[in-house]
């Protein structure tokens, strides 16, 4: 119940809240489970007060190979949770805005930036050109300071192409194929979506802008 309709004697619990700020619930606690109950008395004192976390900024601009602005593409934000835990993702993926640009208010922490190039074959990079979730930079954002984080596709010179079949022979339409690059990570290998396409009508599929010397795996889904 809200003051100061709250019959006296019934506790409840309290959220603060501000644009631009880390919401809370009292007593500087995120889970409400956890938050302190707070006793409507006979005076109506409701002199209780909050002192909120100002939010960051992570922002940038992504472009291709030649500097070009890629407005469309997908931008993920992951935060940190623990020593060595990350996510679940908090900062959900939004499309890059005129000029390539995209911006996040995040509370707080540590943070990796997952870029996606969009199109009917998506390249994917991390901040600061990496192509792997664990090689990617982290990013520490402080309270109401703001980080840039640019993204930039590589392009090569390679490609892999080819037609999906049925048992009989016929081409097939509409099948999912990811480009799946074999990589290292803290000397373990590793296998990453690093591109996805679908087949045409005539079951053929292609990936071009490859990098040389690099092992890729083709899945069908």
């Amino acid at each position: 119940c809200g003051q100061p309709s709250c019959p006296l004697g019934d506790q409840v619990r309290l959220y603060f809240m501000k644009v631009g700020y880390v919401g809370e619930w009292y007593n500087n606690v995120a889970d409400p489970s956890l938050a302190t109950l707070v006793t409507y008395n006979l005076m109506g004192d409701w002199s209780i007060r909050a002192s909120l976390t100002q939010m960051g900024t992570i922002q940038g601009t992504f472009r291709n190979a030649v500097g070009t602005p890629i407005d469309g593409a997908s931008v993920v934000i992951t935060r940190q949770t623990g020593p060595s835990t990350w996510g679940p993702t908090r900062y959900e993926s939004i499309l890059t805005m005129g000029g390539g640009r995209y911006s996040f208010l995040v509370e707080p922490g540590n943070y990796r930036v997952r870029f996606g190039s969009g199109g009917p074959v998506e390249f994917i990079e991390y901040f600061d050109n990496e192509r792997t979730f664990g090689t990617a930079d982290t990013v520490t954002v402080g309270e109401g300071e703001t980080k840039t984080c640019d993204g930039e596709i590589d392009v090569g010179t390679g490609s892999i192409s080819g037609t999906v079949t049925n048992a009989v022979g016929a081409d097939v339409g509409g099948i999912k194929v990811n480009l799946i690059l074999q990589d290292l990570v803290d000397g373990s290998p590793i296998e990453v979506t690093t591109a996805t396409t679908t087949t045409a009508g005539d079951g053929t599929y292609s990936f071009t802008g490859l990098l040389a010397a690099t092992y890729y795996y083709v899945q069908f889904v």
